[in-house]
């Protein structure tokens, strides 16, 4: 199987899930297709099990640690991406 590259990249330094960090995570995931790759690079112990937690919930899918030191791959699922000014509604 060939290497996949990402498409885009995001720094979220020491961000976790719950500190903020899906407000950078959803833009970039929207500016992607579906299945395209994202690299996040988050220096927070917490961030690979929250990652993994969060595309579940997002309909991503969290791919494990990449290449370099403290940096995550997630492959954007098929859904509407949410991006800035969206907002979810549950009814």
């Amino acid at each position: 199987m060939p290497e996949r590259f990402s498409k885009a990249q995001v720094d979220i330094e020491d961000l976790t899930i719950h500190d903020g960090a899906p407000v950078l995570l959803r833009p970039a995931l929207a500016r992607l297709s579906p299945g395209d790759l994202l690299d996040v690079r988050g220096e927070s112990p917490e961030l690979e099990d929250e990652l993994a937690a969060w595309c579940r919930k997002e309909g991503h899918r969290y791919l494990g640690a990449g290449a370099a030191l403290n940096t995550y791959r997630i492959e954007r699922g098929g859904g509407p991406a949410v991006g800035i000014g969206s907002a979810r509604c549950a009814h």
